[in-house]
């Protein structure tokens, strides 16, 4: 499994700078590529913090990127989505779900506390083998 520190290690292996940020409303982070900076709201508990970043880093690998001014939705769904669907492969492989199931795990909830992810995460790795 992935942990945080592990990101943090990509994040400063690319020359990517994180630092702490009081978003508004449901934010939890940002990738700011003109500054080649992830943004991270600091109340995040240990999970939300991993998993944000991770997703924060699929903006950068996936160039999935828009001004944080953009108000094109359809651009900025489509960004997301790659960026999502990169932390979640990047962050949940098929075995560590067969894995989880294998221990008699079957809610989304305890897959996710299992596996130390959200489960948003386990959503989108779950949609990920149907579609892969």
């Amino acid at each position: 499994m992935i942990d945080t520190n592990t990101l943090f290690s990509i994040a400063e292996k690319e020359n990517i700078d994180i630092f702490d940020y009081s978003f508004n409303d449901n934010i939890n982070g940002v990738f700011v590529e003109q500054l080649r900076a992830i943004g991270l709201k600091p109340v995040l508990n240990d999970i939300e913090r991993k998993c944000t970043l991770a997703e924060e880093l699929g903006h950068y690998y996936c160039n999935a990127t828009y001004p944080l001014s953009c108000t094109d939705k359809t651009l900025i769904d489509k960004a997301e989505y790659r960026a999502k669907k990169w932390s979640a492969k990047y962050l949940i492989s098929p075995s560590d779900i067969q894995r989880a199931k294998l221990c008699g795990l079957k809610q989304k909830w305890e897959i996710a506390d299992f596996l130390g992810v959200t489960e948003d995460v386990i959503e989108r790795a779950f949609a990920l083998q149907h579609i892969a």
